[in-house]
């Protein structure tokens, strides 16, 4: 199964793709869960130069 959330930081902005397009990108319990496991992180392993979040959803293949 694909990671729920992708992540990579560009020029201090983290990048976040919602990546369940099955489900329509849908933010339920499980899915909070994996953002503060993906975000929390993030902001204290040492990055201190992420300013900005972006989210953005991944698309349903055709």
């Amino acid at each position: 199964m694909p990671e729920a959330i992708l992540m990579r930081v560009e020029d201090g902005i983290a990048v976040l793709t919602l990546n369940r397009p099955e489900v329509r990108n849908a933010i339920d319990d499980a899915m909070r869960a994996v953002l503060r496991e993906t975000i929390c992180p993030a902001t204290q392993e040492g990055r201190a130069s992420i300013t900005a979040f972006l989210a953005k959803s991944a698309e349903k293949p055709a």
